[in-house]
Parts: C-alpha cells; sequence; structure tokens
C-alpha cells in the first residue's frame, strides 16, 4: 500500500524534489525562491506547503494519486472562469502537483459574515456553475 501524503512530506528526498522542482517553475516565471519550504496544512489526502518569493508567497499543493487531476482540472476552470480561478504558476499533472501565487488573505473558518457577504457568494458560485455548465465535456476529461 502506498503511503499518503503526509507520509511523503517526512522524506527529506520527497522535500528537495518539491524545493528543485518548484525552484525551476518559478525560474521560467523570472521567479525566485528567497525562504524554506514550508508546512501549512497536512492531511493524509493532500499536502499544502509555502514558500517565499520574489513576487511574495507560493503555494505548493501535492494532492493523493486519486485526487491528482486536480491541478489540470484547475487549469482548464481558469481558463474558462478567469475572473473566479486564478491559473496556476505550474502543474505536474502526472504527480498531482500545483505552484500557485497566493491572492491574499484566506477566509477564517468560523467568520460569521453578514448577510450581504453570503448572498455575494452565492450569486458568484451560481454563476461560475452556469459558465461551467457548456463545458461539461471538457472539464470531465482533465479526470
Amino acid at each position: 500500500m502506498a503511503p499518503d501524503v503526509s507520509e511523503l512530506l517526512a522524506s527529506d528526498s520527497w522535500r528537495e524534489t518539491v524545493i528543485s522542482w518548484a525552484n525551476e517553475q518559478a525560474a521560467h516565471k523570472g521567479i525566485q525562491l528567497t525562504g524554506p519550504l514550508l508546512p501549512f496544512r497536512v492531511r493524509p489526502w493532500a499536502v499544502h506547503l509555502t514558500i517565499e518569493s520574489t513576487r511574495g508567497r507560493l503555494w505548493f499543493k501535492a494532492s493523493c494519486p486519486a485526487l491528482a487531476f486536480e491541478p489540470l482540472l484547475h487549469h482548464e476552470l481558469s481558463l474558462i472562469v478567469p475572473h473566479a480561478v486564478s491559473p496556476p504558476l505550474a502543474i505536474d499533472a502526472a504527480r498531482g502537483w500545483m505552484l500557485n501565487v497566493e491572492h491574499g488573505a484566506m477566509s477564517q473558518r468560523g467568520a460569521a459574515g453578514g448577510l450581504a457577504d453570503w448572498l455575494a457568494v452565492v450569486r458568484e458560485v451560481t454563476e461560475v456553475q452556469q459558465r461551467l455548465m457548456p463545458h461539461r465535456d471538457r472539464l470531465l476529461a482533465s479526470h
């Protein structure tokens, strides 16, 4: 049985491979890494890491094999609804890896927000779903 993604994070060789890949991908975009690779969220199905760069914080995500389709799907979504999904800086679809530029603060867990905030979210999600509907086959093909 293959180890879960969180076990890979403990491997020095895996982390070195990630740093090398991230460095290479960032360099292709004229970005230099300036800090260490730091764990942000580690789960059995995915690992989120951050690394500082000359363009700000970068986010690296490695998904488990069952979810390895996510980077390619994310890329496709960014082409169809660019106002809602930012393009990844780089993806490695075979490994289920994705590198992104940080796009602002994350919403806080438990942050209530007002009714207007929730209505805006519902409207945006609805609009994105409607824009994606004609692209069903294309999106399913990315899986």
